[in-house]
């Protein structure tokens, strides 16, 4: 087998180590960032709930003002 030939296959070897070693801490961060989220969740809807309750207390005024501006005279 010619040297040089081998000396590419070492290298590419190589490189494919090197690129799975890459890619399983890739998905370790992935996987760290889900948990991180998961985390967080109650937080998000502890966030949505609030801004759900502000909307359920501005509709009323919302439908009162088009009713007053725009409602029967």
């Amino acid at each position: 087998m010619n040297v040089r030939r081998q000396e590419l296959e070492q290298k590419i070897e190589e490189m494919e180590a090197a690129l799975a070693k890459l890619k399983q801490q890739l998905n370790l961060a992935v996987e760290e960032e889900q948990h991180e989220s998961i985390d967080h969740l109650d937080e998000h809807l502890e966030e949505m709930d609030h801004k759900w309750e502000n909307i359920r207390e501005f509709w009323p005024i919302v439908v009162k003002e088009f009713r007053e501006r725009f409602g029967k005279k």
